[in-house]
């Protein structure tokens, strides 16, 4: 499991990286433009790689902290601390992981549909991922007594 991880980690650093600099180049370039266009796709699909990876990450910290830590729990002075303070950690970096991926969802929904004649989307739509974020936040919370 700590090799997944890091492997997870690994993606998720690198991408986050790439996208540091590919930020610039649809912020400078003429808006419209086909290179404003293919690096702000670009940058999309890598913020994916950046939110996907690190729920999945946030996910096996909550399921078992101390294997995917890779450490002895031997060397653990207080277990119980240690268990509370990366469970805790990791559900506020889930719940970040899930609102970069929502927001990313809501901001390619509205590019692909503001230049084309369909309908916009219904209230309904927009805030379904929104409710589900919530619904698992609190779902969550409770069980981790966060």
């Amino acid at each position: 499991m700590h090799t997944l991880h890091q492997t997870l980690l690994a993606v998720h650093v690198i991408c986050g990286a790439i996208l540091l600099f590919l930020f610039w180049v649809p912020m400078l370039a003429k808006k419209g433009s086909p290179l404003h266009i293919k690096s702000g796709q670009y940058f999309g699909w890598l913020m994916y790689f950046v939110t996907i990876p690190g729920f999945l990450m946030s996910m096996l910290v909550l399921w078992d902290p101390v294997a995917t830590r890779g450490v002895d729990v031997a060397a653990i002075a207080n277990l119980d601390k240690f268990l509370a303070m990366n469970r805790a950690f990791a559900f506020f970096l889930a719940v970040l992981s899930l609102l970069g991926f929502v927001q990313l969802r809501h901001a390619i929904f509205s590019v692909t549909r503001w230049s084309c004649s369909q309908p916009s989307a219904s209230p309904t739509t927009l805030c379904a991922d929104s409710d589900v974020i919530a619904w698992w936040y609190f779902t969550i919370a409770i069980r981790l007594d966060v």
